[in-house]
């Protein structure tokens, strides 16, 4: 029964607000989605990130434990990603790679990493993502 309630506890949250999403969708389909889109990327993610790099919820060595663990997932990735667009004769395999290399982490990954784990995996979360975000902003760019 107790896994059945932290089940709950970890995915009601994610289908309360896809149900409220889907309501106003149905309710008007020509919502105007960019302030909600501008307010979770400008105030919500940054906030959620500032909290989880809290001493009190992960220590600087454990946040650099585990950026350094994803920064060599990325390379493996990579590396991955290079033999397969090869193997596949792919005609740009620059352009192709990133898709494949940096996953979209930010979105959802943060707060079901909060309501799973709680705030020591939103903290190794946070690790994950400050580098996906600065590999989006850094090899991405370069690689387009």
């Amino acid at each position: 029964m107790e896994i059945y309630l932290k089940l709950f506890e970890v995915l009601f949250p994610v289908f309360f607000v896809v149900g409220i999403g889907y309501y106003l969708g149905k309710k008007n389909p020509k919502i105007d989605t960019t302030f909600i889109t501008n307010f979770a990327a400008n105030v919500g993610t940054p906030a959620m990130i500032i909290y989880a790099l809290n001493p009190e919820n992960i220590s600087f060595n454990i946040f650099i434990d585990y950026f350094w663990y994803y920064a060599l997932a990325i390379g493996g990735f990579m590396i991955t990603g290079v033999i397969i667009l090869y193997l596949l004769n792919t005609k740009d395999i620059i352009r192709e790679l990133p898709p494949l290399t940096m996953p979209n982490t930010g979105n959802m990954g943060l707060p079901i990493c909060l309501f799973a784990y709680g705030s020591q995996g939103l903290g190794v979360s946070a690790a994950i993502s400050a580098l996906i975000i600065l590999c989006h902003f850094t090899l991405g760019v370069f690689f387009s």
